[in-house]
Parts: C-alpha cells; sequence; structure tokens
C-alpha cells in the first residue's frame, strides 16, 4: 500500500484475468476464465440502463477501500476511467475480450452503452463503509 492506503496495484485492463473462447457454429460460444486473482465473494451485474433520450449512462463514481473487483462486458460497451493520485487509466471493455481488474483505492467512472450487460465480481459482500463516494474526500487521502 502507498501514501494512507492507497493501492500500489494499476487497474488491468485486458491483462490480469483472461478468458477463453471454445467456438462451436452450430452450439454457440462459450468463453470462460480462470486465474481471477482473488475470491469471489459478491457476484453482481448491471443491465437496463439508458432511456430512449440518453445513448450512455454513467455509473460508479467512487473508490473502495479494500475491495477488489473484475469487470466483464457480455454484451454492448463500457468505457472505464479510473483515478488514483496523479494517475489517470481509460480503457472500453467489449464482449469477449479479457476482464478489466480493478484494484481498491481507485476512484472510478463508468460510461456504459444502451443495452449492455457489465458482469462484475467483487473480493468482498457489499458494505456501505467500505465506499468513498465523494471526490473531495477520495483526493484528500
Amino acid at each position: 500500500m502507498g501514501k494512507e492506503g492507497m493501492s500500489n496495484e494499476l487497474p488491468t485492463p485486458h491483462h490480469h484475468c483472461r478468458t477463453r473462447t471454445v467456438a462451436q457454429p452450430v452450439r454457440g460460444n462459450l468463453t470462460y476464465f480462470e486465474e481471477l486473482g482473488f475470491s469471489p465473494a459478491r457476484v453482481y451485474w448491471i443491465t437496463s440502463m439508458g432511456s430512449l433520450w440518453k445513448q450512455w449512462v454513467v455509473r460508479g463514481n467512487h473508490a473502495h477501500r479494500t475491495c477488489k473487483q473484475m469487470f466483464f462486458c457480455l454484451r454492448g460497451e463500457a468505457r472505464f476511467e479510473m483515478i488514483q493520485q496523479r494517475k489517470t487509466i481509460n480503457a472500453t471493455l467489449r464482449p469477449e475480450q479479457n476482464g478489466l481488474y480493478l484494484p481498491p483505492m481507485w476512484w472510478h467512472r463508468m460510461s456504459i452503452k444502451r443495452g449492455s450487460v457489465i458482469l462484475a465480481l467483487a473480493s468482498e459482500r457489499h458494505d456501505e463503509a467500505e465506499y468513498i463516494r465523494i471526490w473531495e474526500e477520495f483526493a484528500w487521502l
């Protein structure tokens, strides 16, 4: 850990968790991942974003104190902006790509295209006290 509990780990698009796809023309593709890097305590998915008027929906806008996450785009597209101190990393997720690893203590914002499906695995159960939802509080750490 770096300054005031900041993680020295970097968000890692298309690297930390490799996916494999077995293509079967008649039966469809089977995609799986192995070696996640942590044991998931929670799995969740994000769906039904957007409206007739909005093509993209912004979610996130917070950081986690200790929770590690891995994101996969199952349908559509998601753009991530991840910030820690003076580092900013941008990544785009699309189906059949490797996952995006998000370590603790990185502020993240997701722009998710209408109709997308995002799957997330988290290293911890949901605990509201573990979230940092105010940018100024995060930037002060």
